[in-house]
């Protein structure tokens, strides 16, 4: 009866401290104060893509697993600096910057031991409002490199 009650009890433990993403205890932290926020896996949202964006989007979306969506107001500067603070604290890489104007976009990634990209974050920061996606994904450096040669980005 102890050896069974022993291994309930370690199980219990092992369900209880399920690891979570860095970005997941941000985006529990700051849900209520977004304008609407969402999570969903990643099968439920190939499902609305545009098959033209699928092709283009191969690697990103075949090694990507649940996507959370933010979106806050323009009043809510507390929120973009938390995140900022967060990206920095930890260990996110930016990965491209873009700004137009009052525009800008930031992409983060978080690499595990092995290399391989295990989160990536889009802010899209305008004057009215910021977005941030999160994603979680198995992407490889390589992939990245398909991902970038496949999308067809010009500098206009």
């Amino acid at each position: 009866m102890k050896k069974y009650i022993a291994v309930i009890t370690v199980l219990l433990v092992m369900v209880s401290c399920k690891p979570t993403t860095d970005f997941q205890t941000y985006y529990e932290d700051h849900k209520s104060q977004a304008e609407f926020s969402i999570g969903v896996s990643g099968t439920i949202a190939r499902m609305f893509i545009p098959k033209e964006e699928k092709e283009s989007l191969g690697p990103l979306l075949k090694k990507s697993g649940k996507f959370r969506i933010m979106v806050f107001g323009e009043n809510d500067a507390s929120a973009n600096k938390s995140f900022t603070r967060f990206v920095k604290g930890h260990d996110y890489e930016q990965l491209i910057r873009v700004s137009d104007k009052k525009d800008r976009v930031d992409i983060y990634f978080q690499e595990d031991k092995a290399q391989i990209i295990r989160e990536l974050i889009v802010r899209i920061k305008t004057e009215d409002e910021f977005v941030i996606l999160a994603c979680k994904t198995k992407l490889t450096s390589n992939d990245l490199e398909t991902l970038g040669a496949s999308l067809d980005i010009s500098m206009n």
